[in-house]
């Protein structure tokens, strides 16, 4: 069933769709002249067909060789593939406060993802089930999931939900994504299940790999507090460091800034990982870094923070963080002037007539790209470029589920430059 919100117009829109598939398709022969910087992915929207369908109409086109000024033959409503897929989610919907707003958001940007697919000829099911309150028995949704047997379960929000919910996922096999919390004990022993919000530990893990991999040319020091509050990462890091027999140095907070820089190596570019994570550590690392910067400028040092200094940086002053050299790890990015992105959420004011929330990450934008990848075809999941969060999952064992595995860097450069560097590589933990 679905719930009764303010998003009903929205929702029978998509209810169309998903029986009938868009009726304004194209005639036969129809025709576009490739444009600079379009993709295929782009060009299906704006036709509402699919990627897999243009390319089988145009032998020898790929993703890779499309270029401006190519003309491509677009399919009519006989060549729309059509696949059917039905989904369940189970929000708080109806919940009041920050928490509900949350959920209605991430579900209506789910909502737009579906109607996407839909219009290039997907059929797409949507079941939609209010969770009710923390303490209360989600039985009556688990006897309607028996009825109507789900590809794929999205949710719940609740923690006293999460065991029996992740129970069902794995005695009926079928994958179940929770979408915000990042405490939820089944994903080390439940293949079904997959963690949007990677718990810490395990994006630590993804972390330290990531690091040793972009940074391999690079000399570690590891700065140290007393009673560190956030060493995991660098504790992970040196595992690794031990394990292939590399060098690195340590120095401690208090240390006077010879002894800093005598931790830095003159020949090649210091990597600086500190193991806490409080405002007022923050701002100290960022102001050690700064001094070794302005007393030895011939060494080269970076400072990388840790992913819980994500939110925590909006206090320091942009220039510090530029004069620090410093690296901020970050599952998503939201990037407010990319023209997609701008093209979405205004297609969300219009449908839903509200603002989206100023929350990290976008709750309708993580919807969204939860959405195309879950929804769309293996070409169509290529082809698009996520609004914030590029959604693929990791196993945590071979006995256990997924976390999400996406790591974005922010580089605030000395030359006052920011770079987002989105790397590919896999990593696993």
């Amino acid at each position: 069933m679905y719930s009764t919100r303010n998003f009903n117009t929205l929702l029978t829109v998509i209810f169309v769709f998903l029986l009938f598939g868009s009726s304004d398709l194209f005639a036969q022969n129809a025709s576009h002249t490739v444009q600079k910087g379009e993709t295929l992915y782009r060009i299906s929207i704006q036709y509402s067909t699919t990627v897999d369908a243009i390319l089988q109409l145009n032998p020898g086109i790929t993703p890779e060789t499309l270029q401006e000024g190519q003309t491509l033959r677009l399919p009519n409503k006989q060549t729309v593939a059509t696949t059917q897929k039905h989904i369940a989610v189970i929000l708080p919907l109806e919940s009041a406060g920050v928490e509900g707003s949350r959920c209605v958001e991430f579900y209506r940007g789910l909502l737009m993802a579906a109607d996407a697919l839909c219009t290039q000829g997907q059929r797409i099911q949507i079941n939609t089930y209010t969770e009710t309150a923390q303490n209360s028995s989600i039985e009556q949704a688990i006897n309607s999931l028996n009825n109507t047997k789900p590809d794929l379960i999205i949710g719940p929000v609740y923690p006293s939900h999460f065991a029996r919910l992740a129970q069902y996922a794995k005695e009926s096999n079928i994958p179940l994504y929770i979408p915000f919390s990042s405490k939820v004990e089944e994903v080390a022993t439940h293949k079904s299940v997959n963690l949007i919000n990677t718990p810490t530990s395990y994006k630590n893990k993804l972390l330290a790999q990531l690091i040793l991999t972009l940074f391999k040319d690079y000399r570690f020091a590891f700065l140290h507090y007393p009673q560190a509050e956030d060493a995991e990462l660098a504790n992970e890091l040196k595992k690794l460091l031990r394990a292939d027999k590399k060098v690195f140095t340590e120095f401690n907070a208090d240390a006077p800034i010879t002894q800093m820089v005598s931790a830095t190596s003159k020949t090649k570019a210091t990597l600086i990982i500190p193991d806490s994570s409080t405002p007022e550590h923050i701002k100290e690392a960022i102001s050690k870094n700064i001094q070794i910067h302005n007393s030895y400028p011939q060494r080269a040092v970076a400072l990388i923070g840790l992913p819980t200094w994500d939110e925590k940086i909006k206090a320091i002053e942009t220039k510090d963080l530029y004069a620090a050299d410093v690296f901020i790890p970050s599952s998503s990015f939201y990037n407010a002037t990319d023209k997609q992105t701008v093209a979405i959420e205004q297609q969300y004011r219009q449908h839903f007539k509200s603002n989206l929330l100023t929350t990290t990450p976008r709750m309708a934008l993580l919807g969204y790209d939860l959405g195309i990848a879950l929804l769309a075809s293996d070409t169509e999941r290529a082809q698009y470029q996520p609004l914030q969060t590029n959604i693929a999952f990791t196993p945590v064992s071979a006995s256990g589920g997924k976390v999400l595995n996406c790591l974005y860097l922010l580089h605030y450069k000395p030359n006052n430059q920011v770079d987002l560097i989105s790397p590919k590589v896999d990593l696993a933990l």
